[in-house]
């Protein structure tokens, strides 16, 4: 991105004091980190398990160090009816597109895991599950050589939240993500013909 938009970790502030403590407080009460380092409270006290605890929630944020352009150009890239765009028969190397997408929905998850380390030694590893909706109000992308080189996109609003196992650490409120005008990727994004990367209406 040669402008960087906001990251999911700006837009859902999780190291706000507020929103801090809850996941330190839903940590407390998690079943997988309890089973992965409940032993350390009996071996090391309950000052190790505290600091465990605490070590992991601000561990956590650092995951959501992920750019918003890139979960959009992510599925934009991979919308099976853009792949159409890559028949160089069709749309001969050079060609412009400027092509219209109605408002739609991606959906992105990812599964970071936390490696612990106890002594700095590794203790174990809690896997996570990190869950982003953007509903994206249209947008119109520039098409070149079957890649996506920028857009321009319409209102997006992101919700998420991240899970431990069927426990859900954290969830945050719809927000407002703020794109620069236009998104213009550093390196062009390659389309490929697959599922749909989002819910919609048509593309027009």
């Amino acid at each position: 991105m040669t402008h960087p938009t906001p990251t999911l970790r700006e837009l859902f502030a999780l190291e706000d004091s507020a929103s801090a403590a809850a996941l330190v407080g839903a940590l407390e009460s998690s079943p997988a980190l309890g089973t992965l380092v409940g032993g350390l409270a009996d071996a090391a006290g309950p000052e190790a398990w505290r600091h465990a605890v605490y070590g992991v929630a601000g561990a956590i944020p650092h995951l959501l160090d992920i750019e918003v352009g890139t979960i959009l150009a992510g599925a934009w890239a991979g919308e099976g009816e853009l792949g159409r765009y890559t028949d160089l028969q069709r749309y001969p190397l050079g060609e412009v597109l400027h092509v219209e997408l109605t408002s739609h929905v991606v959906t992105s998850e990812h599964h970071p895991s936390l490696e612990l380390l106890v002594n700095d030694q590794p203790y174990g590893q809690l896997g996570l599950a990190v869950s982003v909706t953007l509903q994206v109000e249209g947008a119109s992308l520039t098409i070149t050589d079957g890649k996506i080189w920028q857009a321009v996109s319409g209102a997006c609003t992101a919700t998420g939240r991240i899970a431990c196992d069927s426990q859900v650490l954290a969830e945050f409120p719809p927000t407002r993500a703020e794109l620069p005008a236009p998104l213009v990727f550093a390196q062009a994004v390659p389309i490929a013909q697959g599922a749909a990367g989002w819910d919609e209406t048509p593309l027009t």
